[in-house]
């Protein structure tokens, strides 16, 4: 081909990308019900569109110029592939028409790359309003849709779904976010000034009460019948987390909690450094029955908990699959007191720390402060978590159990760290402990299949490798992921998008979803069932408004989970 040809065809392309760009979605695009197809009814996908990506140069990138900056954060395409998007005006540098592919870009920069987006599918689900005031709008959440605008999502969220099918509801502002993969109560305000007055309630404790419903690993402990509420030790590492047992059935977990955004993991950070169990009147007997009848069950647990997390001088929960295997301390409560056949109201017993391994007490302290520094070091700063538990019913086989939880403050995964904490994790939570199969995030799930992402999972963050593609369409996974291996096949790779759709240069078509963004849409089993407002109508004394969400069949109490056993520990 001569040089002319050449020419000539790169001035082609500049004109197809010229156009395409004009047709680009703009950011602030509304979504329509066009945008989405429902496949074999389960799955939401959006329609594949190109759209202006932005990125923004950071100080890491200052002097660097466009293509060692893209290659180095976006992997899935070739440095080749870059020089082309430049050439052909895929990749710009915004508001500097003459710079050059070699052009040293400062810090703050803003970069346009043209792509064709595929976004990662969710459930199906339909979203469900289940009660509005003329502050408020609320839905039921359908898990695996996240609530708005982030990293591959930009239509397939709640909000943007929303959007689309009821576009005379907006304006609709979040006031709150539920994870992924969670279900239930999702609050919007109509209004901004209704928003912030919203945040503020929720973040204000006691002001907003939120009711969860979970299904627990194992059989969730009874608490005491006490009139006081009693301290008692809980399983956890390290001391210095407490739960009381106390009127109602209730047991309070007040364990800090920090967050690690890199592990996406919330990090028990207790305040004490040794339990201090002190126990009061019994009245009589079977009171205190009751009551050491909770702690065993609480810390010691049955021959089917499987789980416990323990402290590491890194500050990093580790969890132990099989409790007969721990080599770390694990606390045991032993009576030394004796009976007093005079007057059973004046016992006392005294609470005993045994420890398993040969850490002093010293030893010990050094490594509650190796894990502060440690955390201290990453980033992550323990806040005050506290969140009460109450026993619903054991499931008919023994080995889950539904549990009502009621956040008293706000923290990122705290339902999750604090029943992991007590040793009855979500049973489907495979992060927190859970043994059951259930949701994994994106890129534990890329990790299985040998998929390289960066830090950025925006644009096309993952190196695929072909082998790895025909792997999964064989319907073998990499890493072990049992039935996510399965739904990554068919949600990513078995359904092609028609050709009307089809962009030669992106590296994810002909499919609907992200070659690089394996998605598994199953719920995890955490429903966020109520929430009510604690301030009280002047006119009829009643709560202002009251939002509940249906509860989902996992949550029926007679429910039994699809695998008759947990799954063996990995």
């Amino acid at each position: 081909m001569s040089i002319a040809s050449d020419l000539e065809h790169l001035e082609s392309e500049r004109q197809r990308v010229a156009l395409l760009r004009t047709n680009a979605e703009p950011d602030d695009a509304q979504p329509n019900k066009d945008d989405y197809i429902i496949i074999a009814g389960k799955y939401r996908v959006v329609t594949p569109y190109h759209f202006d990506f932005m990125f923004g140069v950071r100080e890491r990138h200052h002097n660097r110029n466009i293509i060692d900056i893209f290659t180095q954060e976006f992997p899935a395409r070739s440095r080749d592939y870059y020089l082309h998007a430049f050439r052909t005006g895929l990749l710009t540098v915004e508001n500097m028409p003459t710079a050059g592919a070699d052009t040293l870009l400062a810090a703050g920069t803003r970069c346009c790359h043209l792509v064709h987006r595929h976004e990662p599918p969710v459930a199906a689900t339909p979203i469900e309003i289940v009660g509005s005031t003329p502050k408020y709008i609320a839905v039921n959440k359908p898990a695996s849709m996240p609530v708005h605008v982030a990293g591959q999502y930009r239509k397939n969220t709640v909000l943007g779904v929303l959007s689309a099918e009821r576009p005379e509801l907006l304006p609709l502002l979040p006031v709150h976010r539920l994870d992924k993969p969670v279900s239930g109560v999702l609050i919007f305000a109509r209004d901004a000034v209704s928003a912030d007055i919203l945040r503020l309630e929720i973040a204000d404790k006691g002001a907003v009460r939120k009711m969860y419903v979970a299904r627990v690993a194992g059989k969730f402990p009874f608490s005491s019948t006490a009139d006081a509420p009693v301290p008692v030790p809980v399983a956890g590492g390290g001391g210095g987390g407490h739960m009381t047992s106390g009127k109602g059935d209730i047991i309070l977990v007040d364990v800090p909690l920090a967050f690690d955004t890199k592990l996406n993991h919330a990090i028990p950070m207790p305040n004490l450094l040794e339990l201090s169990v002190k126990e009061e009147d019994a009245g009589d007997g079977d009171s205190g029955g009751a009551v050491h009848a909770a702690v065993d069950a609480a810390v010691l647990g049955d021959e089917k908990r499987k789980f416990e997390t323990v402290m590491q001088p890194s500050g990093t929960p580790i969890p132990i699959a099989d409790a007969e295997a721990e080599k770390e301390d694990r606390n045991q409560i032993e009576d030394i007191g004796e009976e007093n056949q005079e007057s059973k109201r004046s016992k006392k017993r005294k609470l005993k720390l045994k420890k398993k391994n040969k850490l002093s007490k010293a030893e010990r302290i050094a490594a509650v402060e190796a894990s502060r520094a440690a955390a201290a070091t990453r980033g992550p700063q323990a806040r005050p978590a506290a969140t009460e538990f109450r026993l619903l019913a054991i499931a008919p086989d023994g080995l889950t159990s539904l549990v009502e939880c009621r956040p008293l403050t706000g923290r990122s995964h705290q339902l999750r760290a604090h029943l992991a904490w007590l040793g009855h994790p979500i049973a489907n939570d495979l992060q927190y402990g859970g043994k059951y199969d259930g949701p994994t995030s994106a890129r534990l799930l890329a990790k299985d299949l040998g998929i390289s992402w960066h830090d950025n999972p925006e644009s096309g963050a993952g190196i695929v490798n072909p082998a790895t593609i025909k792997t999964i369409k064989d319907g073998a996974g990499g890493g072990g992921g049992g039935d996510a291996m399965n739904n990554i096949d068919n949600i990513c790779l078995d359904f092609e998008c028609p050709t009307e759709y089809h962009d030669p240069y992106c590296p994810h078509c002909p499919f609907y979803g992200p070659k690089d963004f394996p998605t598994d849409v199953r719920p995890l089993w955490l429903h966020a069932h109520r929430y009510e407002n604690t301030r009280k109508s002047s006119i009829d004394g009643k709560s202002e408004w009251v939002f509940e969400a249906p509860l989902p069949e996992w949550a029926n109490a007679e429910w039994v989970p699809p695998l008759s056993t947990p799954l063996p520990p990995s």
